[in-house]
């Protein structure tokens, strides 16, 4: 069993609940709290059931590390919600969603509250929403139950919903135009002994924008979760089934009639200066002690290094759970976020492109696993 299996359990009972928490209170805002350069927005996951999503503010000054542990809550006076999964920065604003609450907010560079949607009141997206893609002007939603939601970035609106062939979708990228999700898993019930088995899929399935139809399917290894696009390529990590499949790391290249390369095996990756970030964990759940090898995979010469991109990386990345893998697509910083789970705040470590580390700090919140950058 590796790391990631904890927060996929988590996440997958949330939405079996359909929760909606969202704080719907937009007001009083706080202006005196406003990002300026060299700012990291930390997105929190939060823990199960207990509404303390967040999303934290980490500022470098020339080396100075200062941090607001619950900056979407100075700015908005409102909790997040519960269960984040998702943040990303496009035409300026930023987007967050969250599988617990089953909603998405648009904030504004500064972290305020400009609009936000609850899907749980329809009942073709009650499974909950996960992650995001973005393509003139929409946003493309992943949902639990199969769909696919089109959402205008103006005012959130749900424009259209697509029914995949899939059960449970994870990872959605846009690449050439194209729209690809990772359809992970489904409960399939056993009429002769009364009792729901779950499957583990094989399927990115292709979307096209401009029809909002499938046009078709990629087979990958099985319960396909993080998918990844760059430079016209797809990189994609599936989980395995928890018995003889592991997790694998592959490529997928849509201008090669979707080729799959299956390239090695990793538990989480980031993506950013040509290269593939990767981390393979193995946890020892009786000690809770992570082993973890860190490698990269270029892009362009399609070649693995096996030696760490960290030059002075601190000891206990060797152990500790990884719960974040972000890169800075301007100034080429990797960040790391560690997870405690329940047992308090993780951890963010930065480090410049070059793998020296300049920022290790707390993250101000449970479980980070995303961050946009100001």
């Amino acid at each position: 069993m590796k790391k990631l299996r904890f927060i996929h359990a988590l996440a997958l009972g949330l939405a079996v609940l359909g929760l909606a928490s969202c704080d719907s209170k937009d007001e009083p805002k706080n202006p005196a709290v406003d990002p300026s350069a060299n700012g990291i927005m930390i997105l929190n996951q939060g823990s199960y059931e207990k509404n303390n999503a967040g999303i934290s503010y980490i500022k470098d000054n020339d080396g100075e590390i200062s941090l607001i542990s619950d900056y979407f809550f100075e700015k908005n006076n409102s909790r997040l919600g519960d269960n984040a999964t998702d943040i990303a920065v496009y035409n300026g604003y930023i987007y967050v969603s969250l599988t617990g609450s089953n909603c998405i907010y648009k904030l504004d560079k500064t972290g305020t509250i400009q609009s936000k949607v609850l899907f749980h009141t329809d009942k073709d997206l009650q499974g909950g929403v996960r992650y995001m893609a973005f393509k003139d002007n929409y946003i493309y939603a992943s949902f639990y139950g199969g769909i696919v939601a089109k959402i205008s970035i103006d005012n959130l609106n749900v424009e259209s919903k697509l029914k995949t062939p899939g059960a449970n979708l994870e990872g959605i990228a846009e690449v050439n135009g194209s729209i690809y999700v990772a359809d992970s898993y489904e409960s399939v019930y056993d009429a002769t002994t009364g009792k729901s088995d779950t499957k583990y899929n094989d399927r990115l399935y292709i979307i096209d924008p401009k029809t909002f139809t499938v046009a078709g399917s990629v087979k990958v290894a099985v319960n396909p979760n993080k998918l990844m696009a760059y430079d016209g390529k797809l990189f994609l990590i599936s989980w395995g089934n928890y018995a003889d499949k592991g997790y694998s790391f592959q490529m997928i290249e849509p201008s090669a009639g979707n080729k799959v390369t299956e390239l090695g095996t990793a538990t989480d990756m980031g993506i950013g200066n040509g290269k593939v970030y990767l981390l393979n964990s193995v946890t020892d759940w009786t000690t809770w002690t992570s082993t973890n090898t860190w490698f990269t995979y270029d892009i362009e010469s399609k070649t693995m290094n096996q030696t760490s991109f960290m030059k002075n990386a601190p000891e206990n990345l060797a152990t500790d759970h990884i719960s974040m893998i972000t890169v800075d697509s301007k100034s080429g910083d990797i960040y790391i976020g560690t997870t405690r789970y329940t047992l308090g705040n993780g951890q963010i470590y930065g480090f410049s492109k070059d793998g020296t580390m300049k920022i290790n700090s707390d993250c101000g919140g449970q479980n980070p696993i995303g961050a946009v950058f100001m």
